[in-house]
């Protein structure tokens, strides 16, 4: 058998608090993509009683930083450095970071004070030809990329060293954070492997309790087809 080295979903899988989607799910994965997207929302901002709660939860959190904030004006970010400051009294394997092409100076000034920080592929894959020699890595998002029409195999293979996490969600019509099945198994195959290789997380970047459940199912099901084990999943639910 083949053994998945880590999996991950997000804090949103669940109508409800990061808090009570990390106690729901923390059975279940190794660690919990804790979602920021809005920092100007009060929803999305640094709380520190639920840090205090998250603190104490005997589980690992890939924070995704806000989207909605330009590193290339010092007022965000000084909120970005503020994000990052106070996830990290959390247990944080990395921190997933959106660029929007004219910030790569401060991100570079972020990922050398912070080197768990990794930049994410959003409208294509520019930004790591950009930023390929620099010190900073890479999140690879197989959704964004199909979405965009670029091709999966070519860029693990060109950026591949680079790459130290993946987000992994299904995509139709140009539609993704779908279920796992609109995948090409092929594909999928190929990116199991390229994480069990490199020893890298894959989180499940999924929004809602059906979508993760039949996302499960289905992985257990190309699991036992193709000889893959993962040590929290023994049976089905």
């Amino acid at each position: 058998m083949k053994e998945i080295p880590l999996l991950a979903t997000t804090s949103f899988i669940y109508c409800d608090t990061r808090v009570m989607n990390v106690l729901r799910l923390m059975h279940l994965f190794d660690e919990i993509e804790l979602l920021y997207f809005e920092s100007r929302r009060m929803f999305d901002g640094i709380d520190e009683n639920e840090l205090l709660l998250l603190k104490k939860l005997n589980i690992r959190y890939c924070p995704h930083l806000p989207y909605d904030r330009d590193l290339s004006r010092k007022s965000d970010y000084e909120v970005i450095t503020d994000f990052v400051g106070n996830l990290t009294k959390l247990p944080v394997s990395f921190f997933f970071l959106h660029s929007n092409g004219k910030d790569y100076k401060n991100i570079e000034v972020l990922a050398e004070k912070c080197p768990m920080v990794l930049v994410e592929n959003v409208k294509n894959t520019k930004i790591f030809e950009d930023l390929f020699d620099t010190k900073i890595n890479y999140c690879l998002d197989i959704g964004h990329l199909l979405t965009v029409g670029e091709n999966p195999f070519e860029i693990i293979k060109k950026y591949g060293e680079k790459i130290k996490y993946i987000h992994l969600h299904g995509v139709k019509n140009g539609v993704d954070h779908l279920e796992l099945y609109h995948l090409d198994e092929k594909l999928l195959l190929y990116i199991i492997d390229f994480a069990i290789e490199k020893k890298i997380g894959i989180s499940l970047e999924l929004f809602g309790f059906k979508r993760l459940l039949d996302s499960l199912n289905y992985l257990l099901e190309v699991f036992e087809k193709h000889g893959y084990a993962y040590h929290r999943w023994y049976q089905k639910w």
